[in-house]
């Protein structure tokens, strides 16, 4: 080989060597590849321990009607006034003779309206006509001045007498009451509690034309009085919420509208789509969720403590429309690489309690890929069915106590509805036989 035709190694400059040692140590340093299970529980940790923005919006809404405040209230003003003594005794002037007032009272009537006092404020009437028969008896018998002419007996007075005709009264009341959340451990209350100076109240004792009859109005009539000024509603809950358990609520916030209530929810979820504004609705309550939502509570509940060392399921879509919902799971198994899909799906519907159960519909899934195969398996090993009914019924409130003393509020779900990417539940109350 002649000269002209060799090849000579030219030697590496100095400064000619750094890119090259800079991209063998980014090779050997490099960022490390995150399995998908690892990046979404980092993220997932990420959301629940940033602050909650100053300015956040709904991931999901759940709005109390008017029609819920005021039937919630008739049930409370009906068991207040229930509650009343039956019977009232007094001394019936300075001598021995006892008066005893059995007030007897037709079905209240009520009614609930928004008022001015504050955002969240309902002013609350209530109206009741009612009867009072008047018992008359003294020791050694009654003086002659209380008893009607036909009722002396020559020189014997009875020692008990009743007023044959009974009297006739109307008492009116009405208060301001405001809507207040009340967040404790694990739940959360939409209470409302009496605004300003409570209850004012009104009873009025009919005029009667019979003088004997007239001699008693006075001291009945203040009876009367005193008795109705025991009347008090306490604290009523309208609503609970579950904020606790494996996906926690990160912050509430109720709003006051014309046709009720808002309360406005974020969730310990990762990329969750937020709700803008709010549908009215004639029910008594309705839930409001976009699909997004339903997804990342999916998705938190699926793999918030999975691990990669045993098999565990990924929600990846959700589809909600014309009544039905489909969604989409990769299931992973130790070590593998490639996910086997499959898809579930079925409709909405409420058992007996109210509480959300979807129903799914298992001999119609298949995983992807495989003609007329039956999921029903992979359903019943990780716990689909369950996780997505866990899911649905964490967006939903749940049956609670009213007051102390004044029974259950359980929910009634009347209609779930998956459309336009849109969850919307909507219901009313019933009570529990016996209440």
């Amino acid at each position: 080989m002649s000269a002209s035709s060799s090849v000579s190694a030219s030697p590496v400059s100095a400064t000619s060597r750094v890119p090259i040692l800079a991209a063998l140590l980014f090779v050997a340093c490099g960022p490390k590849k995150v399995d998908p299970l690892t990046a979404y529980q980092e993220a997932l940790a990420g959301v629940a321990t940033a602050p909650v923005p100053e300015s956040w919006g709904p991931e999901a809404n759940l709005v109390i009607g008017n029609p819920l405040v005021a039937k919630v209230f008739g049930l409370g003003i009906s068991r207040m006034i229930g509650r009343l003594p039956p019977a009232l005794d007094a001394p019936l002037g300075e001598g021995p003779a006892k008066l005893r007032v059995l007030p007897d009272m037709g079905l209240p009537s009520s009614s609930v309206a928004r008022s001015s006092a504050c955002l969240t404020c309902f002013e609350v009437s209530v109206s009741v006509d009612g009867k009072a028969r008047a018992h008359l008896s003294a020791e050694g018998g009654l003086p002659k001045n209380l008893l009607p002419a036909r009722a002396r007996r020559g020189r014997q007075m009875p020692a008990e007498f009743q007023m044959p005709a009974p009297y006739l009264w109307r008492a009116e009341a009405s208060a301001i009451y405001e809507v207040v959340l009340r967040e404790e451990e694990g739940h959360a209350r939409l209470e409302a509690v009496p605004f300003g100076d409570g209850w004012t109240r009104s009873l009025t004792l009919t005029p009667t034309r019979d003088r004997d009859h007239a001699r008693l109005s006075a001291p009945i009539d203040a009876q009367l009085q005193a008795w109705f000024a025991q009347a008090t509603l306490p604290p009523i809950s309208l609503a609970e919420l579950p904020t606790g358990g494996e996906v926690s609520t990160r912050s509430l916030r109720l709003r006051g509208w014309a046709n009720g209530l808002s309360v406005e929810q974020s969730y310990e979820i990762v990329n969750p789509m937020t709700i803008r504004g709010v549908t009215p609705v004639r029910e008594q309550w309705s839930v409001q969720a976009p699909a997004e939502t339903v997804l990342a509570l999916l998705r938190a509940y699926a793999m918030r403590d999975a691990t990669p060392d045993s098999a565990w399921a990924e929600p990846v879509t959700v589809g909600l429309d014309d009544g039905m919902f489909r969604i989409g799971f990769r299931i992973w198994e130790p070590g593998s690489r490639d996910p086997t899909a499959v898809t579930v799906g079925g409709t909405l519907g409420g058992d007996a309690t109210g509480k959300l159960v979807p129903f799914i519909d298992v001999r119609a899934l298949s995983p992807e890929g495989t003609e007329g195969g039956d999921a029903s398996g992979l359903v019943a090993t990780h716990g689909l069915d369950a996780l997505v009914e866990t899911a649905f019924s964490r967006l939903m409130p749940v049956s609670h106590d009213v007051a102390p003393g004044e029974g259950m509020l359980v929910l009634e779900l009347t209609e779930a509805e998956a459309s336009g990417g849109m969850l919307k539940v909507r219901g009313g109350v019933m009570w529990p036989i016996g209440e």
